[in-house]
């Protein structure tokens, strides 16, 4: 029996404790929860805020617990857009010293019961989200630098950072970098969570120093002086889940890419920076004797 146990509490039933827990085996008796059924709170955030902002969850060791259980991931539909248009498409705001905001979303391709906010079959299991830009000349992709953020949602759900930190406790928007989690949302009905960069500023200059509100966002007034400078680019969305691991042989299986075209191949968003007018910058005069 456990220690200090009232058996009056448990209808007189004897518990045994053990240090296994089998398969299939009862753990313990619940009652009712109060405000119905008992369920169970799951953490993803390292340090989260705790449920609905109370009871400050301050254990170095929370985050998702898909990271070891074994589940059903989902496969993702990766869509990826700026404000006020659709997937695949991208409107550059000009002036390039305002903000241009970008958002993925992703979709449990295969959730069952998505017509409300529980879903029967698979779990929602993000981890990393990244948007990753290239010239289009140039082959490889990087991750954008902002005026405070590199373009990365890490939700800190296994070993690494929670990225940006502010991420646990604000939700993200147009305005706003971070994640707004409408799989799980009371209500919202909807199979897919939506991530957000608010800090993609065109026209920075290529030593800001990225501190956000630290120091005034630095500008550039010529292109050679610009992180971006003009050109045609790409972008793309890379999506990560909890059990991803660069160095496992399934790696390609937890690593989703978009958006993608009618043959589901990546089709990245192509536009133009046209931040700058054209100049002169030199002018070499000869005479011929």
């Amino acid at each position: 029996m456990l220690p200090d146990l009232d058996p009056s509490i448990c209808n007189n039933t004897t518990i045994y404790v053990t240090n296994y827990i089998f398969d299939g085996k009862d753990i313990a008796p619940m009652g009712d929860a109060a405000t119905g059924y008992v369920h169970l709170h799951l953490y993803r955030f390292k340090n989260t805020p705790g449920s609905h902002t109370e009871s400050p969850i301050v254990v170095d060791n929370t985050g998702d617990p898909f990271f070891t259980i074994q589940h059903q991931a989902p496969d993702y539909g990766v869509e990826l857009h700026s404000e006020n248009q659709t997937n695949g498409n991208i409107s550059i705001k000009y002036p390039g010293t305002n903000a241009q905001g970008l958002k993925i979303r992703c979709t449990m391709l295969n959730a069952e019961n998505a017509g409300t906010d529980r879903f029967s079959n698979v779990a929602m299991n993000v981890s990393r989200v990244e948007f990753r830009i290239k010239p289009t000349s140039s082959p490889n992709y990087s991750l954008i630098e902002g005026q405070g953020h590199e373009s990365r949602i890490w939700i800190g759900a296994t070993q690494e950072e929670v990225y940006p930190d502010f991420i646990s406790t604000e939700y993200g928007g147009w305005s706003k970098t971070g994640q707004y989690p409408f799989a799980y949302v009371t209500g919202d009905h909807h199979a897919y969570d939506d991530f957000y960069f608010a800090d993609f500023i065109t026209r920075i200059h290529r030593n800001d120093p990225m501190d956000g509100n630290t120091t005034p966002t630095m500008i550039a007034n010529c292109p050679q002086d610009a992180r971006y400078n003009d050109g045609r680019y790409q972008l793309k969305a890379v999506v990560k889940d909890v059990r991803y691991d660069e160095n496992a042989d399934d790696a390609d299986d937890h690593i989703f890419e978009g958006p993608r075209n009618d043959d589901d191949e990546l089709a990245p968003l192509e536009f133009v920076l046209d931040n700058f007018k054209p100049f002169i910058e030199s002018i070499e005069v000869s005479f011929g004797v």
